[in-house]
């Protein structure tokens, strides 16, 4: 019997097209006999040439991708409809269409393809850009609010291609012949297995997301001093200029790969060292893939929670700064998180990834580490592991997280993960938790008072048009009142920031018309929402009972 026809369209940078792996290779396992298309952009897809669980990758060059690729612009439908003729596989009919990229431009080739269903962003029959599915939803809701997410981005990847959760280790297939060639020649370079092999790859694709060179030699002399490591550089042949810095501030030797192998050598290469410490970037999830440990710096715009390296064991040092992550229209010219986070801190974080049965990290008070394990559901989650004392930055690094652990058991269960337990790893200050709790119940005593009212004034409208002479003037005011509802949604706060971006959400799917449909619309939503605020409260009575009202 035939399977599943599905394509998937990844037209992403190095690191997404790396994450997305595990939910593909899940989908083959989940749907036996299926055959699954991968379009992705040429550039990074070398390293998933001839992968098992893709039947058919069809890669566009990245000069092309780019001209297709991005927001609406003049002429720009002609340009995707002519692009979506010069690719066969495009023309064809699928049972299944996943949308991994973010743009405007993916979702109108999405909508113009033919697929029985479709997730991700997708171009709706009315011609507005939704996106379907409560996973696809949370991950376009979860990009502005990186913070209050635990979820890795190959989980998120594995909710919307709708398969079980569960581990996937070493899922980037590498040639034995070529690993044992790269061993071979690390070992020529005076790369002994008897010693501890680490990488560093210096570079990254903003300047923001680097850390200091001269921090990289710090931490190199450690390692050399402390541990009796080698350190060996990689980097693509446009970071050799960071590669030569290194080299006039390095006081110790080094094997410098930086720009002399390449994209198809770099797993292997490392598979021959025992960690990667590196920026968080595409070569960073290439050492995850194959099963290397990674030692991540996360600052700037970088944050651990969705782009930490996926599997077990790895750890990430993110800045503690409380303007951490900024977000890319605000990022500092020299940001200061990057010099919070220290060499000795690296170090302390190498220490634990390479020897993780050792004495826990301590770190500076700029930075916090924390180790990644899976979780009874399946999923991947970071959990921190050292800490700065009481002072401020650590302590709103500590109050973040465990406000994030418990909003992401609220949101698992929305996401069918199974009923959500007390959250593990929230926080040892049962003062702290009581008080984000509380925050929690009052959030939802406000979405659901803002939802109560709109449901009321919806069923209103339409009774009142379901008389002979509808009430033109009761009709506006109960428009204006559903109108303020949405006004304050907009200006709510408080610890529910991703409800507001999933209510956005939603309500893009509603169809643009006029009243009494237009209320039909809203019931729809707000029926929708307030179900979703029903959820948050039932887990919330598992965690705690609600506190009294006022």
């Amino acid at each position: 019997m035939k399977g599943k026809s599905i394509l998937i369209i990844h037209l992403s940078r190095l690191g997404d097209t790396i994450q997305s792996l595990p939910a593909v290779k899940l989908l083959k396992e989940d749907n036996l006999g299926c055959s699954i298309t991968y379009v992705g952009i040429r550039d990074f897809c070398v390293l998933i040439e001839g992968i098992p669980w893709i039947d058919r990758l069809v890669t566009i060059p990245w000069q092309e991708a780019r001209e297709i690729m991005g927001e609406k612009k003049e002429g720009h439908t002609e340009v995707l409809d002519r692009f979506i003729k010069k690719v066969p596989e495009l023309g064809e009919g699928y049972d299944l269409l996943i949308n991994l990229t973010h743009d405007w431009s993916s979702s109108y080739l999405s909508g113009k393809i033919d697929a029985a269903e479709k997730r991700g962003r997708i171009f709706s029959e009315h011609n507005e850009i939704v996106v379907s599915g409560n996973w696809g939803k949370y991950l376009f809701a979860v990009a502005r609010n990186r913070r209050d997410n635990l979820l890795n981005l190959v989980d998120l990847y594995m909710g919307m291609a709708g398969v079980r959760h569960r581990p996937v280790i070493d899922f980037l297939p590498t040639d034995p012949q070529r690993d044992l060639l790269c061993r071979s020649r690390l070992k020529e370079l005076g790369a002994d297995t008897g010693r501890l092999i680490i990488g560093f790859h210096l570079g990254a694709n903003m300047a923001a997301r680097r850390w200091p060179i001269e921090n990289f030699a710090k931490l190199g002399k450690d390692l050399v001093d402390r541990l009796d490591a080698r350190i060996v550089l990689f980097g693509s042949p446009g970071e050799r200029g960071l590669a030569e810095a290194f080299g006039r501030v390095a006081t110790f030797p080094f094997i410098d790969l930086a720009g002399r192998t390449t994209l198809a050598e770099l797993p292997s290469f490392f598979r021959g060292i025992d960690l990667l410490v590196s920026n968080d970037t595409g070569p960073m999830h290439i050492a995850a893939a194959v099963g290397t440990k990674v030692a991540g710096i996360f600052m700037s715009v970088a944050f651990f929670g969705i782009t930490g390296p996926y599997g077990d064991g790895h750890i990430v040092i993110q800045s503690a700064y409380p303007c951490c992550p900024c977000i890319d229209t605000t990022v500092c010219a020299n940001p200061l998180c990057r010099e919070g986070v220290t060499p000795e801190t690296v170090f302390q974080g190498v220490r634990v990834g390479v020897y993780p049965d050792g004495t826990d990290a301590v770190c500076d008070a700029g930075t916090v580490l924390y180790r990644s394990s899976f979780r009874d559901d399946g999923t991947m989650r970071f959990e921190p592991i050292g800490g700065g004392g009481d002072r401020f930055p650590p302590w709103l690094a500590s109050f973040t997280h465990a406000k994030a652990t418990i909003g992401q058991t609220l949101w698992n269960r929305w996401l069918d993960m199974g009923d959500c337990a007390t959250p593990v790893g929230c926080t040892d200050d049962k003062e702290q938790q009581a008080d984000i709790i509380a925050d929690f119940w009052n959030a939802c005593h406000s979405y659901k008072a803002i939802y109560a009212r709109g449901i009321h004034a919806c069923r209103k409208i339409l009774t009142e048009f379901s008389k002979r002479n509808p009430d033109g003037g009761s009709i506006r005011k109960l428009a204006d009142q559903l109108s303020r509802g949405e006004e304050e949604i907009r200006d709510l706060e408080g610890p529910l920031p991703i409800l507001k971006e999933i209510h956005e959400l939603c309500m893009s799917e509603a169809e643009l018309c006029n009243f009494p449909k237009l209320a039909r619309e809203f019931l729809k939503t707000y029926e929708t929402m307030a179900g979703t605020i029903r959820s948050f409260e039932e887990t919330l009575r598992e965690i705690t009972p609600a506190p009294a009202r006022s």
